[in-house]
């Protein structure tokens, strides 16, 4: 059975990076879309890690932390009663 690549790590496995492109398939955005989340800071998105000059990339933990606080915030409330 073939498991997940964003499966949550062990305390003892080092944290994986996640390139753009991952996090988006992981948030089921697109490229564009994981920008506009990025850039709009009422969502506090993590910020990038800079690997290098060119190469950027996210902290799995980060992301699944941002997920938790985001899937908080966005359950639905109570349907309105009607009198």
């Amino acid at each position: 059975m073939k498991t997940s690549p964003f499966s949550h790590q062990s305390a003892a496995t080092p944290d994986r990076i996640l390139r753009p492109k991952q996090v988006a398939e992981m948030l089921g955005v697109s490229r564009t879309q994981l920008w506009r989340i990025e850039n709009n800071h009422k969502l506090n998105f993590p910020p990038k890690l800079e690997l290098s000059s060119r190469c950027k990339g996210w902290r799995l933990s980060d992301i699944e932390h941002w997920l938790q606080t985001q899937s908080i915030h966005s359950e639905p409330s109570a349907p309105p009663t009607q009198h």
